[in-house]
């Protein structure tokens, strides 16, 4: 029987091929899905390819500071486009594909925090409750479940990066329980949980709870204070990395504006979009907005300190200066309860509080639950803490993992029938969190994964022999707000634009319309206005397609197509 054999780091023959087979399957679906969505660029992953330009040579290191943003993943992106050098033009598929590197650290951190759960059921009558063998598949089906379908790899962002660290820092507060305080344990929690928050800054507030639950976790807690209290100076003298440089930018102290901005949006509802005009509930004055130049469709000019891709999207916090959230009870709940419809959309969620309350309804005994409680509680305490803001898969998926591992490993079945029960909930499990994610995976690869050309890649080189060079400001018409790759791969910068919900106006609007708001947009600078139509329709007179592309180009200045110089702009 497979629970026969003992956890000694997965020595035993039929664990390690376990082991080895989801490893096996997991790196096959991550790979999967990064060549799938490989030419897919969302807004966010075209600001963190702007930062990690601070790592190449002729640029700034100050472009890692940004208030939203935190600067290890771009940077590490950085890192990894300095050795591999790829053009303008196979980056997007370079960086991709580089995301597979952060999913392995993930999986080995997620590992590492596995074998300190088991490895310390086996030094308690934890050995006692559930089995190794379900033990692993129901944690690595989790674990698959949530980096996959949840975090995902379909574009770049940390969240993925940021899951590692938590799994690490998980890793190494598990072994501290029942234990003598370790200095060496705290130190590198300390140094983890600080380098943690550099990737994203949620990590900051769940260090202080991972660092205070230690405290009740060692024999003494005394003994354990001074070594806890420098794991948290630790934390903040890493963190000083990205907060000081970021204070001195904005003048006054703080560890960070990506909370303040998305209780600003999410909750207080300042707007519209991209474009704040408004502070909606939000207390203070803007310090400063985009130029609306034109009312019906909404048009806007923008610009920035340095070149970016798009402005507005670059450091959000900046166009945010001079509000601070306001908290009430009525917005407070509106928000919650638009999470919580989030929450309930995630299908996989059922079969997992199924499976619990099965396991906890036959359990002989809840204390192994309760021993397991820095699991579920920092597990609870990550959604809680997005609950209340805003809720998206990708930012709770590594909670997920921490909140059910911790649940159903801690619950003992009836010795009579324990195996059974055991493999049909195992069963279940797998079922229902991995099939579905399996079909997704193949049905995108299918889809995308192979013979296809990227639009925005071909609409940028269009536009480099229509005399767009890099460095060059342009305009843009689009109802996708996200489609900004064809800038960010031509190097250029956008300065206007009209309001992306009201592009579909603009097609609908008179000529003598359309021309008053291009000349709008010529005095921003812009030297060619992009359009993007979705419909695939012929746009008016004097507009040029890129290519074979539903991107469309007009010029607002004569276009003599000068060859570019290498010294223009951002290459």
């Amino acid at each position: 029987m497979l629970q026969e054999f003992s956890f000694k780091g997965f020595s035993r023959r039929p664990l390690l091929w376990l082991r080895t087979g989801f490893w096996f399957f997991g790196i096959v679906l991550a790979f999967a899905q990064a060549w799938s969505y490989r030419y897919y660029m969302s807004a966010d992953a075209i600001s963190y390819l702007d930062m990690s330009d601070a790592i190449l040579p002729g640029y700034s290191w100050g472009k890692l500071v940004n208030g939203v943003w935190s600067p290890l993943y771009p940077a590490l992106l950085g890192i990894g486009r300095a050795l591999l050098k790829p053009s303008p033009y196979q980056e997007i598929v370079t960086t991709h594909l580089l995301n597979l590197v952060f999913f392995l650290f993930a999986f080995a951190c997620f590992e590492f925090m596995l074998k300190s759960l088991l490895s310390r059921r086996a030094e308690t009558e934890l050995a006692m409750l559930m089995p190794d063998w379900a033990c692993l598949i129901l944690a690595y089906a989790i674990f698959l479940w949530a980096s996959i379908s949840q975090i995902t790899l379909t574009t770049l962002r940390p969240d993925m990066l940021m899951s590692g660290f938590v799994y690490l820092a998980m890793g190494i507060l598990l072994p501290m329980t029942g234990r003598a305080p370790s200095w060496r344990a705290y130190l590198g929690l300390g140094v983890v949980l600080g380098v943690g928050f550099l990737a994203k800054a949620p990590m900051l507030p769940l260090g202080l709870l991972l660092i205070a639950s230690s405290l009740f976790l060692v024999t003494s807690w005394r003994s354990a204070f001074a070594p806890a209290v420098c794991a948290g100076i630790v934390v903040l003298v890493i963190g000083s990395c990205y907060f000081v440089p970021l204070s001195r930018l904005r003048g006054h102290f703080t560890l960070g504006e990506s909370g303040a901005f998305n209780y600003l949006y999410h909750v207080d509802g300042i707007g519209p979009t991209w474009y704040v005009q408004e502070r909606g509930e939000a207390s203070g004055t803007l310090l400063r907005k985009p130029d609306k130049v034109f009312d019906a469709p909404p048009t806007y000019r923008f610009a920035f300190p340095y070149p970016v891709t798009h402005p507005l999207r670059f450091d959000p916090a900046y166009w945010t200066e001079g509000l601070k959230p306001r908290v009430r009870l009525s917005a407070q709940y509106e928000a919650i309860r638009e999470n919580l419809h989030v929450i309930a959309g995630i299908s996989a969620l059922g079969a997992l509080v199924v499976a619990f309350v099965v396991l906890l309804s036959v359990a002989d005994t809840w204390s192994a639950l309760l021993r397991l409680w820095p699991l579920w509680v920092s597990g609870l305490f990550g959604v809680a803490m997005y609950l209340v803001i805003h809720v998206e898969p990708r930012y709770i998926g590594v909670f997920w993992v921490l909140l059910w591992l911790g649940l159903l490993v801690g619950l003992r079945p009836p010795p009579d029938w324990r195996n059974r029960l055991l493999t049909g909930v195992t069963a279940g499990i797998v079922i229902a969190l991995l099939i579905p994610t399996i079909e997704s995976s193949m049905y995108d690869f299918h889809k995308m994964g192979y013979g296809r050309k990227d639009a925005a890649i071909e609409a940028a080189i269009a536009l480099r022999r229509y005399g767009v060079c890099p460095g060059d400001p342009v305009a843009r018409v689009s109802r996708d707000i996200t489609e900004l790759a064809w800038a960010r791969v031509s190097r250029t910068t956008v300065v206007a634009e009209v309001d992306w919900a009201f592009a579909e106006q603009f097609w609908q609007a008179d000529p003598a319309v359309q021309r008053e708001i291009l000349q709008s947009m010529a005095g921003s600078g812009a030297k060619v206005v992009v359009a993007h139509l979705l419909s695939g329709g012929a746009p008016p007179s004097g507009w040029t397609r890129l290519g074979h592309t539903p991107f469309w180009v007009y010029p607002l200045v004569p276009m003599g197509q000068p060859a570019c110089s290498t010294q223009n702009g951002r290459l």
